[in-house]
C-alpha cells in the first residue's frame, strides 16, 4: 500500500502563532522607535483594514500568488501592531491632561497606589481626572509621579484620596549619563510622561478614599498586604513575602534584590509560573478526591477563576499575565480534550499579552519570561536526557532503596535540567541588561525552586490563619526563618566568581550574533543539520571578532567624565581599563553607583584606583581643571574646561579673573538660583557653559 510521504513540519508550522506573532511584533518595535511615526493616527486603522480585506479577496479568488499575498498579510498583521500600539499611546487622547497644561490650575487626581517614602521625598502615582481653571473645569485623564518633599512630619496622604494638585508640571526626562537605563523611555511605555515636584502645603485634600467602593481584588490586596505586615513586622521577609506573593515591592530590600539578582534568581521575586504553579496545586489538592483522568478538567474549571483572581490582586504583572494566559489554554484545551502544544501556546500568549498592552514588549521582565519558557520548551527533554541521574527506573518488585534513590535522583535532575534549559537562551538576555552571569546559576535555582514554593506555601496559610494570632506567629516565625538561611545561602553564592562576570559588556548586535551561535550550535546537536553547525560557528568567530575589537577600543581609551547627580557631584577619569574618581559625594554612595556604574560597565573600565591628588589633568591634548574649592592669586592662566565643583555660591566673576576657560562645566550640586548666576556671569565674560543639571553628563573621549 502507498503512503503518504511524512515530511518533518517546521517550527512555524508547528507553533501558527509565531507567523501572527513575529510581524505583530514589529509593527510595535516600528511605532515605539519612531519608524512610520509621521503617518497620521487615525488613518492607519483605516490602512490596516484595507490590507486585511485585500488579502481576504486574494486568498479567495486565488489570484495575486502566494509571495504577493503572504506579503500583504504581514503588512496587514505590521499595521494592526502600530494601529494597537498608537491606540494605547496617551498621547493621542484628547482629553490626555498633558495637553491641557497650565501654571496657573490646580488638578484633580486620585492617588493609586501607597505613598512610597524616599530618602528626601514621598512618591505617589496619581491618575488626574479634572482640570480647574479659573472657574472652568475639564475633564481630562492620565497618570503621573508627584514627589513631595519631606519636611519632617507625615504626608497625610493615602492610597484612593482625591488631591488638588499645583500645575508646575514637569516632563520626565533621563538624566544623561552614559549607559544609563532610559526611565523616561520606560515611564512613556506606561503612559507616565510629567511629574510634580511639591510641597506638602502645595497639597490640598479634597476627599479621602472609601475602601468600601474600592474593587474586591484591590480591597483583598490591601487586606493581604496588612496581614502580613501584621505578623511579619520589620523583618525583611515581610517585603520579599509581599513582592513575591502579592507583587507588591513597596517594602522590598534593596540588598536583597541585588543579591538575587547577582545569583541568578531574581526572578523568583516577580510573580510567574510558579505562582500560579503553587495556587493550582493547592485547588488540586483540595479537589484530591477526583482520581478519574476522565474528571481532571473539573480541577482547571475550577482553579481557572481562582487564578484569575489571584493575577488581578497581585497587579496584573507582565510575567504573572502571561502564566495565567498561558494557563487559561491549557486549561481550556484540556476541558476541550484538544492535544497540548506548549509552543504553540507560548506564542498564543504573548499575542494576545500584546494585543491589550503593546508596550510590554520592551519590558525586561515580559522578555524574559517568555524567553526562559521558551527555552526550556525546547531544550528541557535534550538536556533531562543527557543527565546520568535521569530517566532510570527500577522494574517492579526490585529493590526499594534503589527505587527511592532512582526517583530522589530523578527529581534532582529534573530541576537541574530545567535550569540549565532555561538559561540557555535566558543567558544573553542577562547579560545584555544586568552585565552578569551567575556562575553558580543551577545550584543557585535549585535552592530557589525549593525555597519559593514554600515560601509560597506558608504565605498563604499566613494570610488564611491570619484570624487566629496564635498560628499566624508560628507561620511567620517558619517564615522569617527560612528567609534568613535562604539568605545565608545566597550570601555564600554571590561571592563565588570572578569579579569580571559582574561586569559583562554585550552590546546589541552581539546579542543577536550571540543568539545566532546558540540557535545554530543546538540545531546541529539536536537535528545533525551540518549546515547550522557552520552557521553557529560562523557566528562564534564574528563575536570574538567583536569582543576583540571591544577590548582593542577599551585598552586605548581616556576620558574624564562629569556625571549629572541631583544635588550631588561626581567625575571620573579613565585610562583603559581603569578608573579613577576625581570627586564624589561620599553621603550618597548607593545614588552615585547607580549613576556612575552603568559606564563604568558600559566602557568596561571598572579596575578603580586610588584618587588622584592633582587638579589640573591633561585628557586627549585637552587641559582640565577640577576646581573643589575656592581660587585666588593673582595673573591669570587659560585652560580648555573648567569643573566647577566648589561649595556654596561660587565668585565667578573673581575666579575667572585668574582662570580663563574655554567651557566652564557646572556640577550637579548647584540649584537651578545658583546655576543662573553662574550662566550669566560666564555669557558676561564670554565663556561657554555646560549645566550638566540639563544638559547631561560632560564627556571628553578620544
Amino acid at each position: 500500500m502507498n503512503r503518504w510521504p511524512h515530511n518533518k513540519a517546521y517550527f512555524w508550522e508547528k507553533a501558527p502563532f509565531f507567523r501572527l506573532l513575529l510581524p505583530f511584533a514589529a509593527g510595535i518595535m516600528f511605532y515605539y522607535t519612531g519608524i512610520l511615526l509621521a503617518l497620521p493616527v487615525l488613518l492607519m486603522p483605516w490602512v490596516t483594514a484595507a490590507l486585511f480585506i485585500i488579502t481576504a479577496a486574494l486568498i479567495y479568488t486565488g489570484k495575486g500568488g502566494k509571495q504577493f499575498t503572504f506579503f500583504l498579510a504581514n503588512a496587514a498583521l505590521m499595521a494592526t501592531g502600530w494601529s494597537l500600539s498608537a491606540f494605547n499611546d496617551i498621547r493621542n487622547n484628547a482629553s490626555w491632561f498633558g495637553n491641557h497644561l497650565n501654571p496657573e490650575a490646580g488638578y484633580v487626581a486620585r492617588v493609586l497606589a501607597a505613598p512610597r517614602e524616599r530618602d528626601q521625598t514621598t512618591k505617589l502615582q496619581v491618575n488626574v481626572f479634572k482640570v480647574i481653571s479659573g472657574e472652568k473645569a475639564t475633564n481630562v485623564t492620565g497618570k503621573a509621579f508627584v514627589y513631595v518633599a519631606n519636611e519632617g512630619r507625615p504626608l497625610q496622604v493615602a492610597k484612593g484620596d482625591t488631591i488638588i494638585l499645583p500645575g508646575n508640571w514637569q516632563a520626565i526626562t533621563d538624566a544623561g549619563n552614559p549607559f544609563e537605563f532610559s526611565y523616561a523611555g520606560h515611564c512613556a511605555r506606561n503612559n507616565i510622561l510629567y511629574r510634580l515636584y511639591c510641597r506638602d502645603n502645595e497639597i490640598v485634600a479634597a476627599g479621602k478614599g472609601d475602601v468600601r467602593y474600592a474593587p474586591f481584588t484591590e480591597r483583598a490586596h490591601d487586606w493581604s498586604m496588612a496581614q502580613l505586615g501584621k505578623y511579619l513586622g520589620r523583618d525583611r521577609a515581610k517585603g520579599l513575602l509581599q513582592a513575591m506573593m502579592l507583587g507588591d515591592e513597596i517594602n522590598l530590600d534593596e540588598d536583597l534584590r541585588q543579591a538575587y539578582a547577582d545569583t541568578g534568581i531574581v526572578h523568583i521575586i516577580a510573580i510567574s509560573g510558579g505562582n500560579i504553579t503553587v495556587f493550582f496545586m493547592v485547588v488540586a489538592f483540595l479537589l484530591g478526591w477526583i482520581r478519574h483522568r476522565k474528571y481532571t478538567w473539573i480541577k482547571y474549571a475550577v482553579a481557572l477563576p481562582v487564578i484569575w483572581f489571584y493575577v488581578l490582586m497581585a497587579g496584573a504583572q507582565p510575567s504573572a499575565m502571561r502564566a495565567a494566559v498561558m494557563f487559561s489554554i491549557l486549561a481550556f484545551g484540556t476541558m476541550l480534550q484538544k492535544n497540548k502544544n506548549g509552543l504553540n501556546q507560548l506564542m498564543a500568549a504573548a499575542f494576545a499579552l500584546l494585543c491589550s498592552e503593546p508596550g510590554w514588549l520592551f519590558s525586561i521582565g515580559f522578555q524574559l519570561s517568555f524567553i526562559a519558557v521558551l527555552s526550556i520548551l525546547l531544550f528541557y527533554k535534550p538536556v533531562y536526557n543527557l543527565l546520568p541521574i535521569t530517566g532510570r527506573k527500577v522494574k517492579p518488585g526490585g529493590n526499594k532503596l534503589k527505587h527511592i534513590a532512582f526517583t530522589i535522583g530523578d527529581n534532582f535532575g529534573s530541576v537541574v535540567s530545567m535550569s540549565i534549559a532555561a538559561e540557555l537562551l535566558v543567558a544573553p538576555v542577562v547579560m545584555y541588561y544586568f552585565h552578569t552571569y551567575p556562575l553558580m546559576f543551577a545550584f543557585a535555582n535549585i535552592a530557589a525552586f525549593i525555597f519559593m514554593g514554600l515560601t509560597l506555601l506558608s504565605g498563604v496559610v499566613l494570610v488564611a490563619v491570619s484570624p487566629v494570632p496564635a498560628l499566624a506567629h508560628s507561620v511567620a516565625a517558619f517564615v522569617s526563618w527560612m528567609v534568613r538561611v535562604f539568605g545565608m545561602i545566597v550570601g555564600h553564592l554571590q561571592g563565588v566568581g570572578p569579579r569580571a562576570l559582574k561586569h559583562l559588556m554585550i552590546n546589541g548586535y552581539e546579542t543577536l550574533i550571540f543568539y545566532t551561535m546558540i540557535a545554530g550550535i543546538t540545531t546541529y546537536i539536536l537535528l545533525r543539520i551540518n549546515k547550522a553547525l557552520l552557521v553557529g560557528l560562523g557566528a562564534a568567530c564574528v563575536l570574538a571578532a567583536f569582543l576583540c575589537v571591544d577590548q582593542w577600543q577599551r585598552l586605548h581609551q581616556e576620558r574624564l567624565i562629569v556625571y549629572n547627580i541631583a544635588r550631588s557631584g561626581h567625575a571620573d577619569i579613565m585610562r583603559g581599563d581603569r578608573v579613577s574618581t576625581i570627586y564624589t559625594d561620599t553621603l550618597l554612595p548607593k545614588k552615585i553607583n547607580y549613576a556612575v556604574r552603568p559606564a563604568h560597565i558600559g566602557w568596561r573600565a571598572w579596575e578603580e584606583m586610588g584618587m588622584p591628588r592633582q587638579e589640573i589633568f591633561s585628557v586627549n591634548g585637552k587641559s582640565v581643571l577640577v576646581l573643589n574649592d575656592r581660587l585666588a592669586g593673582k595673573g591669570t592662566f587659560e585652560v580648555d574646561y573648567l569643573v566647577l565643583n566648589v561649595a556654596g555660591q561660587p565668585n565667578v566673576q573673581q575666579l575667572l579673573k585668574v582662570v580663563k576657560p574655554h567651557t566652564m562645566i557646572v556640577s550637579g550640586k548647584y540649584t537651578d538660583k545658583q546655576v543662573r548666576v553662574i550662566e550669566q556671569a560666564c555669557k558676561e565674560a564670554g565663556v561657554a557653559v555646560h549645566n550638566t543639571g540639563t544638559q547631561g553628563a560632560f564627556v571628553i573621549s578620544n
